[in-house]
């Protein structure tokens, strides 16, 4: 087995929020920096990048792995992550049909660009992306594991997460968490305990990046292995770098 370099929580120039440099190449090339293996691109309510991204990280020798971070309807951020970049967008077209009817305005809501391998932006998309999507949190971690995925809280530690909307984590399901500061694990490891623990960048621009702060143990960089390592089957585990 061995322990893979991870950062799982990444957002492309898709996100409302995220800077227009989080292109493929220009993430690629931050990531290979700080010796990062493995990666995930987690737009806001939509999947519509991840093609690309998988081909240009692969290209540099960083295996990707498919999510999304979805808004839902009681406000609170959940990602979702798959074994295929077509289940992923498969379930990424159920979120965006479930979010308003209106366009957003780019000068108020922010970019949300789709782009090409060669870093070139190919459409302005204009689903309210920021906004929460009409589905609660029970109905989309039900969609994520009918689409062959797997749930995890978003940085539990921040706004929009489970702690801050409603103030503690249900102990059902027994979903897995981001906490996005290791530093404050002792403040929510009651909450937390037993599950499994994830941290990453939650990169909207590229000076967010930096060395990993988790590392998977398994035997290779595929879903398979990510899933068993989530479920801590045969030594494999998902482990904090502290």
């Amino acid at each position: 087995m061995q322990c893979f370099r991870a950062d799982f929580h990444i957002h492309s120039c898709l996100s409302p929020c995220a800077d227009l440099t989080m292109t493929p190449n220009q993430v690629a090339q931050k990531l290979v920096e700080n010796h990062i293996d493995w990666a995930a691109i987690t737009d806001h309510n939509s999947t519509r990048n991840l093609a690309v991204f998988e081909e240009i990280f692969n290209k540099n020798g960083v295996s990707f792995l498919p999510g999304i971070e979805i808004q839902t309807v009681e406000d609170i951020h959940l990602l979702g992550y798959f074994p295929s970049v077509q289940k992923a967008c498969e379930l990424g077209e159920i979120i965006e049909s479930k979010l308003p009817k209106h366009e957003s305005d780019p000068e108020i809501d922010g970019y949300q660009l789709l782009v090409n391998e060669a870093d070139e932006f190919t459409e302005m998309w204009l689903k309210p992306l920021s906004l929460p999507c009409s589905l609660t949190l029970e109905e989309c971690v039900a969609l994520i594991e009918e689409y062959g995925g797997i749930a995890v809280y978003a940085h539990v530690d921040k706004a929009m997460s489970i702690i801050y909307q409603l103030g503690f984590i249900p102990p059902e399901p027994f979903i897995s968490c981001e906490i996005y500061m290791p530093s404050k694990l002792e403040r929510y490891a009651g909450q937390m305990k037993g599950r499994t623990l994830f941290s990453s960048s939650d990169a909207h621009n590229l000076d967010s990046f930096s060395e990993a702060k988790m590392m998977v143990k398994c035997c290779n960089r595929t879903f398979d292995e990510f899933l068993k390592a989530v479920m801590k089957i045969d030594g494999r585990e998902v482990m904090l770098c502290h």
